[in-house]
């Protein structure tokens, strides 16, 4: 069973590094947001980053997920706005 963590790394080691050729700034970007998701995800699952499975909820998480890193964009879609 593959874990999230070894997904995680395979997609910095090679998706972003070796495909995409990105800047170790971006990289660092997409880690830290990276991260904020699997703090949420085993806050929400109640375990360890380390422990964490996919699973078919993941889609969902994503969801519950979003507002947190952009409360105002989640306030403008409740009231129909963007911005």
């Amino acid at each position: 069973m593959r874990t999230v963590g070894s997904l995680v790394y395979q997609f910095f080691e090679h998706h972003l590094k070796a495909e995409k050729g990105l800047a170790s700034t971006s990289i660092r970007s997409y880690r830290d947001g990276i991260r904020l998701f699997l703090l949420f995800l085993a806050r929400e699952n109640r375990t360890p980053i380390s422990k964490l499975r996919l699973r078919t909820s993941a889609p969902t998480m994503c969801g519950h997920f979003s507002p947190i890193l952009n409360p105002s964009a989640a306030t403008a879609s409740e009231h129909g706005t963007t911005g």
